[in-house]
């Protein structure tokens, strides 16, 4: 009697669930059925207790979830309305205005205000030197004649930046040989960082110094011919001058690359040899118009 009691509260509680959810009374009509049996009484208790739990919790869940509209909005017509992508953003327009206010135009006069003086030290001559005597010999040479094109002539017009670039260029190809021989450098170079790297450079820098003094007294012992009082001061003197020059140009190609347009040792390659190309041009056309005219338009 006591089962079938707990079993009755237990089924109208079902029914009671049923009825506010809207299901059919199957749910309460088998649990009723299972009390005319004494053995399942206590099961069918259980089991209507465990419904009733795990409808609560499906209750719930659903209150939980986000509520879908069922009805469409009207003036649709009985479909989705189609939600439009905002168009895409147009590119603006060029603005001289807006580029005149950047940072770039002052960028790119600091950059042909440092080209401009790499050249001026070119034409700036050393003293005592037959200069038109030695580049007519380097035109006549086929090897230095490249050389000297190469850098801008710089060589032949014997200046204060005569040796160029070509010492940190120099410097930079022994190093990267030795480190491939030598596990510290290329550790310091591809291992320790910015700091393993800015390291790196000032010995490039130490060896471009190296070699500009090696050079500068190559180089005037080479045009010893054309000096007019060749002496030791002479000597000392000028390799001084065209050391500051080489560190001067190394200074530059260094600022020009602060300015993140470009490697400055390339933009000075590039300045010396597009400097060649009207005289280099001039003298093909020269030479190939008094020999055979034909040359000119091939």
């Amino acid at each position: 009697a006591m089962l079938k009691a707990q079993a009755a509260s237990g089924v109208s509680r079902v029914r009671d669930w049923c009825r506010q959810h809207g299901s059919g009374p199957s749910t309460s009509v088998r649990v009723a059925g299972a009390l005319d049996r004494p053995a399942c009484a206590l099961r069918s208790w259980r089991r209507a207790e465990l419904a009733v739990a795990r409808a609560s919790d499906v209750e719930s869940d659903t209150a939980s979830r986000p509520q879908v509209p069922d009805t469409v909005p009207s003036g649709s017509s009985g479909k989705q309305q189609q939600t439009s992508a905002p168009p895409p953003p147009k590119d603006d327009d060029f603005s001289w205005a807006e580029f005149l206010r950047s940072e770039l135009p002052t960028k790119l006069a600091v950059l042909l205000g440092l080209i401009a003086l790499s050249r001026v030290g070119v034409y700036t001559r050393l003293p005592g030197v037959d200069v038109e005597g030695f580049a007519g010999m380097m035109q006549n040479s086929g090897m230095m004649s490249y050389v000297d094109t190469l850098s801008g002539g710089s060589i032949s017009k014997v200046g204060l930046f005569s040796l160029g670039i070509i010492p940190y260029i120099n410097a930079s190809i022994v190093l990267q040989l030795l480190s491939a021989a030598i596990p510290s450098l290329k550790k310091l170079q591809r291992e320790e960082g910015a700091q393993g790297r800015a390291r790196f450079q000032y010995y490039q820098k130490l060896a471009a110094f190296v070699f500009a003094i090696v050079q500068s007294i190559g180089q005037l012992t080479y045009i010893k011919p054309f000096v007019e009082d060749f002496s030791p001061l002479w000597l000392a003197s000028s390799s001084c001058a065209l050391v500051a020059g080489a560190m001067a140009l190394l200074y530059i190609a260094d600022t020009i690359s602060e300015l993140k347009l470009g490697n400055g040792t390339s933009v000075l390659i590039f300045a010396n040899i597009a400097s060649a190309l009207p005289s280099s041009v001039g003298a093909l056309l020269a030479t190939s118009a008094t020999t055979d005219p034909l040359n000119i338009a091939i």
